[in-house]
């Protein structure tokens, strides 16, 4: 598992701030994150999962993607992690993609009926899914499956930088 850096700017921070609030989660389109991310990524996934943990001064923020995997007839999660930190005097802003991750739950294999149904336009967005929240936001308490909790603490291991210090100790989730 390791980290790819990818920049983002601090507007780009704050925009995806305004999607989900401190401490919580919420499912979106992958095409509603004002982060711009790979489009082949944004293209392949069909739902975005934001969790976002900390506080005014620390806090960390993950976009879990879930995006098809027609060939291995999987499902992955590719997750997007930032932290940010903000000393009063510095702010320093660091992101990256995790690839090749390991945690339990990070790829499922739904069943045959599942790739049938997509292979039609647009019906993956209807088509009941066990990866994805049952609810489509909350606190992060209530997120649900687990494999997106591990997401987010394989995320905040990974991310460099003074941040990286400061929010092991102060993120809530």
């Amino acid at each position: 598992m390791r980290l790819n850096p990818y920049p983002i700017s601090k507007n780009d921070y704050k925009n995806l701030q305004a999607i989900c609030p401190l401490n919580s989660y919420k499912v979106v389109s992958p095409h509603q994150i004002p982060v711009a991310l790979p489009e082949q990524l944004i293209d392949k996934s069909f739902r975005a999962i934001v969790v976002n943990s900390g506080d005014l001064y620390a806090a960390v923020t993950m976009i879990n993607l879930l995006r098809v995997d027609k060939n291995d007839k999987a499902v992955d999660q590719q997750p997007f992690i930032c932290a940010y930190y903000n000393d009063g005097k510095n702010i320093d802003l660091t992101a990256g993609i995790i690839q090749h991750g390991n945690w339990l739950g990070r790829t499922i294999y739904p069943e045959d009926a599942f790739f049938r149904a997509i292979e039609g336009s647009g019906i993956i967005l209807y088509y009941p899914f066990v990866g994805v929240p049952s609810k489509e936001s909350g606190h992060i308490s209530e997120l649900t499956p687990d494999a997106h909790k591990e997401a987010f603490w394989n995320g905040t291991r990974l991310i460099k930088g003074d941040a990286h210090k400061k929010l092991i100790k102060r993120a809530l989730l």
